[in-house]
């Protein structure tokens, strides 16, 4: 009996992660979808909200992870998640894995009582980014896509760039490369979105 439990759950599992989508699927679809049923306004509940809607295998690894113990207290990862409001997960690209991932996921308190949920989900083999925003609005539970948004903050001289969402406080951190001409941009808040502060360029 106990066998024939673990050959279930072996083939459950299988079945789970090949409903994984690729980056590139999520970069193509995010935008298209409301998201309901969300179980709160934390940054944890929104990453399980979204990962519901597009599994990806970075974020069943960052949940993985999430339950874990920070090294020299402090809880657990997930702990300090909410705290920050951030939590993120890369695979070591030494490793095995076809087509290694990362993704970072925040959210900022709007001034409207919403909150702006962000995921940065990349390949890093074949440099493919989904930068994805949402509205949460915790009167209906729900995470409304903000494409546009994710448009005007997305760099469009070059494909090569890095993006990296806050660990703490508000800003983000864009890091784009055409030839060998370096742009570095920060984002600030303004109670409701996130808006270029200051830009550089490095020869």
């Amino acid at each position: 009996m106990r066998k024939l439990l673990s050959i279930i759950f072996l083939f459950a599992a299988l079945t789970l992660h090949a409903q994984d989508k690729n980056v590139a699927e999520v970069s193509q679809t995010w935008a298209e979808k409301t998201i309901t049923g969300v179980g709160g306004g934390d940054v944890i509940e929104l990453a399980k909200a979204f990962h519901r809607a597009f599994p990806t295998r970075a974020a069943r690894r960052m949940f993985s992870e999430a339950t874990q113990r920070v090294p020299g207290g402090g809880g657990t990862y997930e702990d300090q998640a909410k705290k920050n409001g951030f939590m993120d997960y890369a695979d070591d690209v030494t490793e095995e894995d076809e087509d290694p991932e990362s993704i970072e996921v925040c959210v900022w308190r709007r001034s409207n009582g919403h909150r702006l949920f962000a995921v940065n989900l990349n390949s890093l083999e074949y440099d493919i980014h989904a930068l994805c925003f949402y509205d949460y609005n915790p009167q209906t539970r729900t995470l409304k896509p903000e494409k546009t948004l994710a448009d005007q903050i997305r760099p469009k001289k070059s494909a090569n760039y890095t993006i990296a969402l806050p660990r703490t406080g508000k800003e983000i951190y864009i890091n784009e490369f055409v030839g060998e001409t370096a742009y570095s941009y920060t984002y600030g808040w303004d109670g409701m979105k996130p808006v270029l502060k200051e830009t550089k360029v490095a020869k």
